[in-house]
């Protein structure tokens, strides 16, 4: 008799990465993970970000992401969701704040 599998492993991937406008610059730390889910699975996505202006007309653009494995089911998407949601407002606070701050001359 066969079993049947009925969670199977997936890669959970979590960036954060910064742009220089004017110098094309881009700096990203990315994180990946295995975690296992349910056979049958959904995918949760959470992506924001943010141009700010600097000096002498240049931008930086700041950016998280995370895409996150859960059951497919209503309740556990909803929980994945809000999960991610909270993810990506924490870190992007604690960017913008970072890059919002004046420089000392």
């Amino acid at each position: 008799m066969a079993v049947i599998k009925k969670t199977t492993k997936v890669a959970v991937k979590t960036a954060t990465s910064v742009q220089h406008k004017k110098t094309g610059a881009i700096v990203k730390e990315e994180v990946k993970e295995m975690v296992e889910v349910p056979a049958a699975y959904a995918n949760v996505g959470v992506t924001a970000s943010r141009t700010i202006p600097l000096q002498d007309y240049a931008n930086v653009k700041i950016g998280v992401s995370i895409h996150r494995p859960c059951a497919n089911t209503e309740d556990a998407i909803e929980q994945c969701y809000d999960f991610c949601i909270e993810w990506v407002n924490e870190r992007m606070e604690a960017l913008c704040e970072a890059h919002d701050k004046p420089k000392d001359d």
